[in-house]
């Protein structure tokens, strides 16, 4: 089972220990799914150093050394370019930004 969303303010912090929540996107799938978010988030900073590396501790594993990562790391982009192209549809924002959004997709690695 996965979380689907990881981030800082979809945990609450309790005596216990922290708690998930805002689970709308839980399902079952690989780990590194969760994984590959909670680095892409501690790159851009959302995630400071020492929850990122509690959470590589807890899950078993830090992904940012991996081979595939810059694939990943692509592809997690391009979910951010399709959810900004709904969400500026949707308000009625133009989209003087998609044409090179669009360049970068055109680009190989």
């Amino acid at each position: 089972v996965l979380h689907g969303d990881v981030s800082p303010l979809n945990v609450l912090h309790t005596a216990d220990g922290p708690v998930l929540i805002d689970i709308d996107f839980v399902a079952r799938g690989p780990r590194e799914y969760d994984l590959f978010s909670a680095a892409r988030r501690h790159i851009t900073g959302e995630i400071d150093d020492a929850a990122y590396l509690g959470f590589c501790r807890a899950y078993g594993t830090d992904v940012r050394g991996w081979d595939g990562f810059t694939v990943l790391d692509r592809i997690g982009r391009l979910g951010g370019v399709a959810f900004r192209l709904w969400d500026d549809r949707r308000h009625g924002r133009p989209l003087d930004w998609l044409a090179d959004a669009v360049t970068e997709w055109r680009t190989p690695l």
